[in-house]
């Protein structure tokens, strides 16, 4: 006997027909996306695929910092490694991160792993330094993954999902033009 039982809700963008450029209906939240963009632009943070495992050890640090903010216990690098073994090379999952050069050094203030799964892509694990949130790096990134998974000729961007009572997430995935769509358990 299968049972299916109503789980969490996932925050899903229809991206437009490939070759047509992102556009967020809501113009209040168009115009906030915007703002945060041209912020962090402006401050000069930029947005780059990792290309290395250097990379993504250096943004596995951030992610485990953001855990722990967040009391959530974070996976181990060696699932991160082999995603990145498994996947990077195949164009099945990529790494994105946000830097800012400070002193003429790169320090890295976000990035945001991303999974490919035929029309889909993923926004599946992101990490951030709390203290340079005011540069809005993840903005940067989500605005850079969404429009690249546009030019790419992706039908859909999921955002993931959002525990029960965490509004705030649901408003940050809400404003990208995501509706939300019922996952379910099997039991």
């Amino acid at each position: 006997d299968l049972q299916s039982l109503p789980w969490r809700l996932s925050y899903i963008v229809q991206l437009p027909a490939s070759g047509e450029p992102f556009q967020i209906a809501d113009g209040n939240q168009r115009g906030a996306i915007k703002r945060a963009v041209n912020k962090a632009t402006s401050a000069g943070v930029t947005v780059r695929p990792a290309d290395s495992i250097s990379d993504l050890q250096r943004w596995y640090t951030l992610y485990c910092e953001t855990m722990r903010r967040n009391l959530i216990p974070p996976r181990p690098l060696r699932f991160f490694l082999a995603l990145w073994e498994l996947f990077a090379g195949r164009k099945m999952m990529q790494l994105l991160v946000a830097e800012w050069y400070e002193g003429g050094q790169s320090r890295m203030l976000a990035g945001s792993l991303f999974l490919f799964q035929g029309t889909t892509v993923r926004y599946a694990f992101s990490a951030s330094r709390q203290s340079h949130q005011h540069l809005r790096p993840n903005d940067l990134i989500l605005w850079n993954a969404i429009n690249d998974a546009c030019r790419n000729g992706f039908a859909y961007f999921d955002l993931g999902e959002v525990p029960e009572g965490h509004t705030q997430l649901a408003q940050f995935k809400s404003k990208w033009g995501a509706g939300p769509v019922q996952l379910y358990r099997y039991y």
